[in-house]
């Protein structure tokens, strides 16, 4: 819990006048220009200084403002506060930069508080949200079409990369010795973590205040939610044949996805990490993609046979090619009879997750199913096997091109 940045404020009658006279003044642009319709007053952002244009009317209600504090997380700011004496005037909202809230301090100053989470030249030169509007529809269309290619288009020697073997601990290099290499794992000390904030997003701590959900959500966090994975919970695991997925490309685009697999096929590798096979699917590489830009992953365990439970985990992903998994030591007997399959059983690369989040998702609305035989043909191009074209797509109309490209010449 940080003040980043301390901002002074200035009231003026025309903002676009003395933008310009400050900019010259201070040698810098101007960083953010927005308006707030919560105050009717128009701001134009520097390094440390807010200029605040509007009605005379609407400025003689915020003059008492004298200065602004850029803060990493404002609701933790607000627990923080209140708990110390101070008033909050105007709770948390969004603005075009982030999110606001106004104090009475202890001492009686009046403060604004804002954490930002837009940052860049918002100056309001360009009318952006009229341009957005002409490119949505070809923004989305593209952004697609880079899904569909971008494991060709691209090299990425990340992916063929050793995982970073300090962000993940349970998996080192092995190293050639002339003496055998002991398999047990070494106890390792143990510290209590040491945490700052509470779980989840600012956008959930917002809406449980104002929906008046707060002490469940806490008693949530405080009795079912961990960081690692426990026990019980690895037990859980080692018995599931499928879950359920959830990646986001960099711009925040997503895809839930479903992998199944023998029991057990994800495997725990110690309490802070999980791995798990991809076998040969469609070649899209949604999920796979979407990794590769942004490494936030969700997972959802569901038992509909036995216990009617979910386990849910948070995290990040790391896409581990075979030759890569193959060179690390101490890998479960498990991981090595995959990695040793052939044809289509055999995976044909390995996600990490480095766990995060581990929770319980509860029993109540989760149907108890009875498991029926099905003979599974796995990684089958057999059309009829797939599913055909169950919901009559293959000839609907599509905004897209359809043509492949050449993963060597970059070519239709």
């Amino acid at each position: 819990m940080k003040i980043l940045r301390t901002l002074s404020r200035m009231y003026v009658e025309d903002l676009s006048t003395s933008m310009t006279h400050y900019e010259r003044l201070l040698q810098e642009p101007v960083r953010h220009r927005f308006r707030d319709p919560q105050t009717n007053l128009e701001y134009a952002w520097f390094h440390n200084m807010v200029l605040a244009a509007g009605s005379q009317e609407a400025v003689s209600a915020y003059r008492n403002i004298s200065t602004t504090f850029v803060v990493d997380s404002i609701t933790d700011f607000k627990y923080h506060l209140k708990d110390n004496g101070a008033r909050i005037i105007r709770e948390p909202y969004r603005i075009p930069i982030g999110l606001t809230m106004l104090v009475e301090q202890s001492e009686g100053s009046i403060v604004e508080y804002v954490e930002v989470q837009k940052e860049g030249n918002l100056t309001g030169h360009t009318d952006w949200g009229e341009l957005v509007n002409k490119l949505r529809d070809p923004v989305r269309i593209m952004r697609k079409i880079k899904r569909l290619t971008k494991q060709m288009l691209l090299d990425k020697p990340e992916i063929n990369s050793l995982p970073n073997s300090s962000t993940h601990p349970s998996l080192k290099p092995a190293t050639p010795s002339t003496t055998a290499v002991p398999t047990a794992s070494v106890p390792k000390p143990t510290q209590p973590a040491q945490y700052t904030r509470l779980p989840g997003s600012n956008g959930e701590h917002l809406l449980q205040e104002r929906y008046g959900t707060t002490n469940r959500a806490l008693s949530f966090y405080n009795k079912q939610m961990l960081d690692h994975l426990n026990d019980v919970m690895k037990s859980f695991i080692a018995d599931q044949e499928m879950m359920f997925i959830a990646t986001a490309d960099g711009h925040g685009e997503c895809d839930c996805s479903f992998r199944a697999g023998p029991p057990g096929f994800v495997h725990v590798l110690d309490e802070k990490t999980l791995i798990y096979p991809e076998y040969r699917g469609n070649g899209v590489m949604a999920s796979l993609g979407n990794i590769l830009e942004n490494p936030h992953i969700g997972i959802i365990f569901i038992d509909f046979f036995q216990h009617a439970i979910g386990l849910h985990i948070n995290g990040k992903a790391e896409i581990i090619e075979n030759d890569v998994l193959m060179k690390l030591a101490n890998l479960p007997e498990k991981i090595m009879e995959e990695l040793n399959r052939e044809g289509f059983r055999k995976p044909e690369r390995w996600i990490l997750v480095e766990v995060e989040e581990a929770y319980i998702h509860c029993s109540k609305h989760i149907p108890l199913l009875k498991k029926l035989d099905k003979e599974i043909e796995w990684g089958t191009d057999d059309v009829v096997r797939k599913g055909g074209d169950f919901f009559k797509a293959k000839d609907c109309p599509r905004p897209w091109i359809k043509e492949p490209v050449s993963s060597e010449t970059g070519t239709k």
